[in-house]
């Protein structure tokens, strides 16, 4: 497992984090994390963490649309793209578009690592859920 970071801006008063967490599987989870007092203010609590999981062969469907071939190669090219903090919200429009397995999950003051760890081995309930918001 590698974690590649795609996107970082931080100001005084937030910091939005979109990075790659890739699997030697072939799978991957893109992770958006946004703490501050803007989370705060429009989640209720901060750090919140958006998950989207791309298994194997949703990153070839990824890999393919954009003309690259395995998962370190599609890391590179999604970071070469991500230029602002819309990134996660791209990123996940394309996988729909070429027909990628969509599904969100949000969290709510847990390391997203925990997060991936349990999606990782297709066991949600490894997040306790008074912590998995959806």
């Amino acid at each position: 497992m590698r974690v590649v970071e795609l996107y970082r801006e931080c100001t005084a008063d937030e910091v939005v984090r979109v990075y790659a967490v890739v699997y030697n599987t072939g799978g991957m989870l893109v992770v958006e994390e946004l703490a501050g007092e803007l989370a705060a203010w429009c989640f209720g609590y901060t750090p919140h963490y958006r998950v989207l999981p791309l298994s194997p062969g949703d990153a070839s469907l990824l890999g393919a649309c954009l003309g690259v071939q395995g998962t370190r190669q599609l890391v590179s090219v999604l970071a070469m793209q991500a230029v602002d903090g819309d990134c996660f919200d791209q990123i996940a429009q394309l996988a729909q578009e070429v027909g990628a397995n969509m599904s969100f999950d949000m969290y709510r003051g847990v390391r997203a690592s925990w997060a991936a760890a349990g999606l990782r081995r297709g066991r949600r309930e490894a997040i306790s859920p008074p912590q998995k918001l959806f």
